[in-house]
C-alpha cells in the first residue's frame, strides 16, 4: 500500500463495517440498559453512552455534532414488554435520525435488527421531523386499536376468554406504522432476524 492509503474496511454482506456488527453483538441481548454507539463509515467507534432500561441520553452527541453522516446503533431492551421482533424505532429515534442527518440508524434486540436508511436525496426537511414523529405515533395508536378490535372479535366469535396481550399488539402496530411512514417519505426501513 502506498503512503497515506488505508486498508479497506472489512464489511459484511449488508455493507456495514464489521465493527458495527461486533458492537451490536455485545449490546443486543442486554435487557438491563440501552446503549447507543456512533461509528464513522470506516467502522471506528466515535461515541458510546449507556442509559437505563428504556432510553439513553444522546444530547451530548447531538451537541458535539457527532451524528451527521454517521452510523448510529443502539439496543432496545425489553423493558417495555414488546416482543423482540416488534421492538422497533420510537418516534424519538425517527426525529433524531432526520434532525441530525444520520446516515444509518439501527436498533437491535436479541432476535431482530431494525434499520432506517437516509434516502439518496436526503431526509425530509428538519422542519417536518416533529410532524413525522407525531404522524408515526398517531399511526401506532390507530393500528393498535384496529389490531385490538380485530383480535377481540376473533376471540369473541371463538369463545376464547384469554386476555389480549396489548404489548404485542402495540409492537405490531409500531412496526406497521414504521412501514407506512417509511413508504410515505421514501425512507429505507427494514426489520430482519439478527445475524449472529
Amino acid at each position: 500500500m502506498g503512503r497515506g492509503s488505508r486498508a479497506p474496511v472489512a464489511r459484511g454482506i449488508d455493507g456495514l463495517p464489521n465493527a458495527v456488527r461486533a458492537a451490536e453483538a455485545e449490546i443486543a441481548t442486554n435487557n438491563a440498559f440501552e446503549t447507543a454507539i456512533i461509528f464513522d463509515d470506516a467502522g471506528n467507534e466515535v461515541w458510546r453512552q449507556q442509559g437505563d432500561g428504556r432510553s439513553v441520553d444522546v444530547s451530548e452527541a447531538i451537541n458535539r455534532g457527532l451524528l451527521s453522516d454517521r452510523i448510529f446503533t443502539h439496543n432496545h431492551p425489553n423493558a417495555n414488554g414488546l416482543p423482540d421482533d416488534t421492538n422497533t424505532f420510537s418516534s424519538s429515534d425517527w426525529r433524531i435520525a432526520i434532525q441530525q442527518n444520520v446516515r444509518v440508524m439501527r436498533a437491535v434486540t436479541a432476535t431482530h435488527e431494525f434499520t432506517l436508511t437516509r434516502p439518496a436525496g436526503g431526509w425530509p426537511p428538519v422542519t417536518e421531523a416533529a410532524a413525522i414523529g407525531f404522524k408515526l405515533d398517531r399511526r401506532i395508536l390507530f393500528n393498535a386499536r384496529q389490531e385490538y378490535q380485530q383480535e377481540a372479535g376473533r376471540r369473541r366469535r371463538a369463545g376464547d376468554p384469554r386476555r389480549i396481550d396489548t404489548g404485542e399488539m402495540t409492537g405490531m402496530a409500531a412496526h406497521q406504522a414504521a412501514i407506512q411512514t417509511a413508504e410515505e417519505y421514501g425512507i429505507g426501513y427494514t426489520r430482519t432476524p439478527r445475524r449472529r
